[in-house]
């Protein structure tokens, strides 16, 4: 655990080592190496983080200094200055000062203003230049002090440029034509049914809301009504200048009863609600307990006597029969999930409203709400040591069970001697982990008759780090994961361990990590078995502590040198850029443009202020040609057409590879353009697909009809009928166009089997019972063949094939009977899509492409260029003998490394040629995806079919759930200004939005702490890792996150939970992170947070630090745990963090002057 000493210093002028004796100012030392005793003396950067605030005569701070933590040591200063009426007009960047360490800098804006104007000498890193190195806020002239504009740091932005994003503050007019609905709630005796009517005049009557208006950098406009309750009415989008509306209806309770989405046109119908909308019923609790989502079957939720959800249907049967249920979650005494089950539907449980009435009084009824510990229940084959107490007490199907403070569970180590001093590093191992989650079962889904399970264990220090993880697979196998930390909580050291089901030989791999004196990350090691310790990564950073460059790769001198551009607002803008190369020769050269175009035969392609990209280059050395893309958006910042071009060549090749679409009010799309077959004239359209949707519910797809009748890209069908069909829950069961006669899913809406015209061909797909992939097993007639999936180690016929690593992956090669493994890197762009493989040849020892993939915008694969997979030569001198009297197995392309687009597995199985996210599969000929979102509440004004937000540019979806940002985007603070509200709205508004309303994740992901992209980290951890610049920019300056690296792919991430439809039950389990040496770190923000965030002016480490230093209450009202933080900031106001109980989510941030402790809250120890 840190320790931190605060050393305020105002009346104590002898004991001034370097600070300013005549400034006010607050020290904070966090030490990263044990200490005897804490010393007034200047620890080295290597041993401590010193951070100073000053503060003037009114107690406000005015300037920040980091010392020694730029990329060459030199202290990182911040200036902070503020206008006549006390308010920070403009934010500036850090800068690496020259000055004396710690010491106030008087001259600090001019010094800042000198750095980045100021272009970098010969020789030095590549930074660019600007002289507006701030953010500038316009603000209203009234006491409300409302922003009318918010420039950025660059001088594409200054204040006046006409880029800065725009708010503005009204009321409706008759003009705005904003419709009055009106939800009425009857009561029925069990729920509230509500009757949506359009009311009156049909209109609000002028005056009757506010409106507040955003135009962002591209002056693109979106509009939100709010009533004098300050609920959301309307948000209003425009394309072409057609309107866009999302409405809200909210009953006589403040439920929200109804979202009428875009499509609807405002238009209410039977047919438009079930097809179209989101319905929500309510009980005499306001608790949600039915919905309706378009397209999709109504759910049902059940609550206990504490609110808590306890069963949501219909779900279907985890074994993939059909069969309807319902999942069924059980708690401990701490509100903890002690396990959760399915459980099929019948009498009285049957999937209806009345149903679910008899459900839920039954719980209302029970007196024994929480499961207990002990010696052993026995329920339907699966034993595991929990009562079965509250209702259902029989007849349900264990899914998973979750384990807390103790090892008195099946699978648990018994001989914690041996186990934990197996490593040097364990002897300060806990056995009393109160409070800690100490393991896990989780069914493997082979059966309703199979029994068998993952078990996981955890092993703790007293400092409550993991540091062992140990998973024992469904088959026998295990892998376990043995972690070493340093005094600040840096991992050190991380060795796996695994063995598949039914071979001796374990493999083992070694994972060691350095760090600068700053704690970035410095060098990534690896080493598999006892063969040479291989450098995956050494990197360098910039005085701005971004990541400059990596060597990547060999024992000794690297394979690659990967070289990072950013722009001033920290968006990456190239990878191995032309300005600065070297030896070896890259293999891969990348460049994006924002908001200049260089190239542009038509004049087609505006410059962008928004985040969105103009244009990406790329090269590779295969044949040294730059390619390129140009982009454009609509209104709604949607993707519509992208121009390809070679551009440096006296006669440019254009369009071979060019993409455009069109959609519909929901973002479906209508019609796609696509060119390709080869990159040279004459040009040929290989798609022009029309696409035909359901009428009575228009967010499914019915048809594809392909124009062009081209053999590549999209494969049509010849016949005239539909060519898709849907179940229940909006999943697709079938597709003409890809031979597809059925699909089956489970209770997580995974397909569990894809049945290619008979079941003669077929995809079969084991799943655990928290959506884990385990197998896959492809029938052609006589030809079966497995691809297991064990913890980030994927076997073929029982074959190890590969496994991954931070930089790509190592491949398992046998020649001549001897087993080698090979180390293979990737070069993936701002989206994490591969695009170059390689390894080093054994020839030359230089690098060599494996194999190169490029892609059309929504992912489908360039062809007839530089795409064939070359030659793989094993270097035999790096072989180590596992066996001798092992026979090769002839894999041929069995054992193609998939892994492309985004990072995902391609599947290409019988033509399936679908991506697998995880939670769904994407099919990038067409651009959607073959289920619904789980999130799609997150999006009312989308499709819950739609890929990447329509803009796959800067968008991704990591997992299937939900689509994020690649980079720090301007357009985050055009969202945060499109709700905002004045800081005496939010103290009046305590509750705000229902929290039913917030839709946590139904997965909860864990993310690896092993730092393997050192400042590459979420935003809430920059300044402890660092990162001073992305940690003082709110609004997009700072390095680029996970996926700017193209480091999606490089994550095993798990899943622990189940699916309820309505909210996240989540145990806290680190099943799956666990078996990789993964832990969870840190907490997520939930969207609306974020949003939060930015209109409260509150940034993430205020956020942290009132979790770290607050106290802490339940919230019975809002459902939430709140970490109140009073009067701890020099603005003298007070802070609160509300964060979901069951997740750690933060959900809400409020910032007022005003006491926000209520009487209701219940003090937490």
């Amino acid at each position: 655990m840190k320790k931190q000493y605060l050393l305020i210093v105002l009346l104590f002028p002898l004991l001034v080592l370097g600070q300013s004796a005549d400034q006010n100012y607050v020290k904070t030392t966090t030490y990263k190496k044990p200490i005897t005793l804490p010393s007034f003396g200047v620890p080295a950067e290597d041993v401590a983080d010193i951070q100073i605030t000053y503060f003037d005569g009114l107690g406000r701070p005015i300037q920040q200094r980091a010392h020694r933590q730029s990329g060459t040591g030199k202290d990182v200063v911040t200036p902070i200055f503020y206008d006549a009426y006390g308010r920070q007009v403009k934010e500036y960047l850090p800068y690496p000062t020259t000055t004396a360490p710690q010491a106030y800098d008087a001259n600090a804006i001019t010094g800042q203003s000198s750095y980045y104007s100021t272009p970098a000498g010969l020789g030095q890193p590549y930074f660019e230049t600007t002289t507006n190195p701030y953010s500038e806020k316009l603000f209203e002239a009234s006491p409300l002090n409302r922003v009318l504009k918010q420039a950025a740091p660059g001088n594409d932005w200054v204040m006046g440029s006409n880029h800065e994003v725009k708010a503005e503050y009204h009321t409706n007019t008759a003009a705005d034509a904003v419709r009055y609905f009106k939800a009425s709630a009857t009561w029925d005796g069990n729920l509230y049914n509500s009757t949506l009517t359009i009311a009156g005049t049909s209109n609000y009557a002028a005056g009757e809301l506010f409106k507040n208006t955003t135009r962002d950098e591209n002056n693109i406009q979106t509009e939100e009504f709010k009533d004098k309750e300050g609920r959301v009415i309307l948000k209003r989008g425009y394309n072409n200048a057609v309107p866009h509306d999302t409405y809200y209806v909210y009953d006589r309770y403040n439920n929200l009863g109804y979202v009428i989405p875009p499509m609807a046109d405002g238009i209410i119908s039977p047919t438009v609600l079930d097809g179209v909308c989101y319905q929500y019923k309510y009980d005499s609790r306001n608790r949600l307990v039915e919905k309706k989502l378009p397209g999709k079957q109504w759910e049902y939720i059940v609550y206990d006597k504490l609110d808590r959800v306890v069963a949501t249907g219909p779900a279907y049967s985890p074994f993939g029969d059909g069969a309807p249920g319902w999942l069924m979650t059980k708690y401990d005494a701490f509100n903890r999930v002690a396990y959760t089950a399915w459980l099929e539907a019948g009498r009285p449980y049957y999937l209806t409203s009345a149903g679910r009435n008899i459900y839920q009084l039954e719980h209302a009824n029970q007196t024994l709400l929480n499961e207990a510990k002990n010696s052993g229940t026995t329920i339907n084959g699966i034993t595991f040591h929990y009562t079965s107490l509250a209702v259902p007490k029989l007849g349900y199907h264990v899914l998973q069970v979750n384990y807390y403070d103790d090892y008195n569970f099946p699978g648990a180590p018994s001989n914690f001697t041996a186990t934990a001093t197996a490593a040097v590093y364990y002897n300060n191992t806990t056995l009393q982990p109160k409070g800690m989650p100490t393991g896990s079962w989780t069914r493997a889904l082979q059966g309703v008759n199979a029994t068998a399970g993952e078990t996981v264990y955890m092993l703790y220090d007293l400092k409550s780090r993991v540091v062992q993880n140990h998973a024992t697979s469904y088959q026998g196998g295990f892998t376990r994961s043995e972690l070493q930390y340093d005094f600040a909580g840096k991992i050190l050291k991380n060795i796996t361990t695994h063995n598949i089901e039914g071979t001796a030989a374990a493999i083992t791999t070694a994972e060691t990590f350095e760090y600068t004196n700053q704690s970035r990350l410095l060098r990534h090691k690896h080493q598999v078995n006892a063969l040479a310790e291989e450098i995956l990564s050494e990197n360098s950073y910039d005085e701005r502590g971004q990541l400059l460059q990596k060597k990547i790769g060999g024992t000794g001198s690297p394979l690659q040198y990967v070289d990072y551009d950013y722009t001033v607002r920290g968006w990456l803008k190239a990878i191995n850029s032309a300005e600065v190369r070297g030896i070896p020769q890259d293999l891969f050269s990348y460049k994006i443009n924002y908001t200049t175009v260089e190239h542009d035969l038509w004049g087609t392609i505006p410059k962008l202020y928004n985040g969105n990209i103009t244009e990406t280059f790329w090269k590779t050395s295969s044949d040294g040609i730059w390619r390129k893309y140009g982009y454009a958006y609509d209104g709604l910042n949607r993707f519509i057409q992208s121009w390809y071009q070679r551009p440096n060549e006296a006669n440019p090749v254009t369009n071979s590879y060019s993409e455009g679409m069109d959609y519909d009010k929901n973002g479906n799309t209508t019609i796609l353009i696509r060119f390709g077959g080869q990159d040279s004239a004459p040009l040929q359209m290989i798609d022009e697909l029309h696409y035909t949707y359901d009428a009575n519910s228009p967010n499914r797809l019915m048809k594809v009809k392909d124009n062009t009748n081209s053999p590549q890209g999209f494969k049509d069908s010849p016949t005239d009928t539909d060519d898709y069909t849907y179940d229940a829950n909006g999943n697709m069961t079938l597709d003409n166009n890809k031979g597809i006669t059925a699909i089956s899913y489970n209770h997580l809406n995974l397909p569990v089997k894809i049945v290619f015209g008979s079941e003669s061909q077929k995809i079969e797909y084991l799943y655990d019972a928290a959506g884990g992939k385990l197998e896959k097993i492809t029938t052609d007639n006589t030809v079966i063949r497995k691809t297991s999936y064990r913890d980030g180690f994927q076997y073929m016929e029982g074959e190890l094939g590969f496994f991954p690593t931070a930089e790509g992956y190592v491949r398992r090669n046998v020649v001549k009977n001897r087993v080698q493994f090979n180390y293979i890197y990737n070069y993936t762009d701002h989206l994490g899509n591969v695009r170059v493989s390689y390894t080093k040849d054994p020839l030359t020892t230089s690098a060599k492409i494996v194999e190169e993939n490029h892609y059309y915008p929504f992912g489908l694969k360039h062809a007839n260029y530089n795409s064939d997979q070359l030659a793989f030569q094993p270097n035999a001198q790096d072989a180590i003998i596992l066996d001798a009297f092992v026979d090769p197995i002839p894999l041929d392309n069995y054992l193609n490394y998939e892994y492309k687009y985004n990072g995902k597995e391609l599947q290409r199985e019988f033509g399936l040629n679908m991506y697998d996210y995880g939670a769904r599969n994407y099919d990038p000929a067409i651009g959607r995806w073959m289920n619904m979102d789980p999130l799609a509440e997150n999006h009312h004004e989308n499709n819950p079919y739609m890929y990447a937000n329509n803009n796959p540019i800067i968008f991704v979806d990591p997992d299937g759930m939900d689509f994020t940002l690649t980079g720090e985007a301007a357009q985050d603070f055009a969202r945060g200004l499109q709700r905002q509200l004045s800081e005496t709205e939010a103290s009046q508004n305590f509750g705000e939005d229902p929290p039913k309303k917030e839709k946590p994740g139904i997965i909860k992901q864990f993310l690896l702490v092993i730092p393997v992209l050192g400042p590459t980290i979420e935003s809430s951890d920059k300044i402890e890792e660092g990162d001073y610049w992305g940690s003082a920019a709110s609004f997009g300056m700072g390095i680029m996150d996970l996926f700017t690296l193209g480091a999606a792919n490089k994550y095993k991430t798990g899943t622990a939970g189940v699916v309820i439809g309505t909210e996240e039950i989540l145990a806290t389990n680190a099943t799956k992170a666990t078996t990789t040496g993964l832990a969870t770190t840190g907490r997520k923000f939930s969207k609306h947070s974020l949003e939060r965030l930015a209109e409260r002016g509150v940034t993430v480490d205020m956020a942290e630090l009132a979790i770290k230093k607050g106290q802490k209450f339940y919230d019975p009202l809002n459902k939430s745990v709140n970490y109140i933080l009073s009067k701890g900031f020099v603005s003298g106001k007070s802070l609160l963090v509300g964060t979901n109980p069951v997740t750690g989510e933060i959900t809400t941030v409020i910032r007022s002057s005003k006491n926000l402790v209520k009487t209701r809250m219940v003090p937490i120890k």
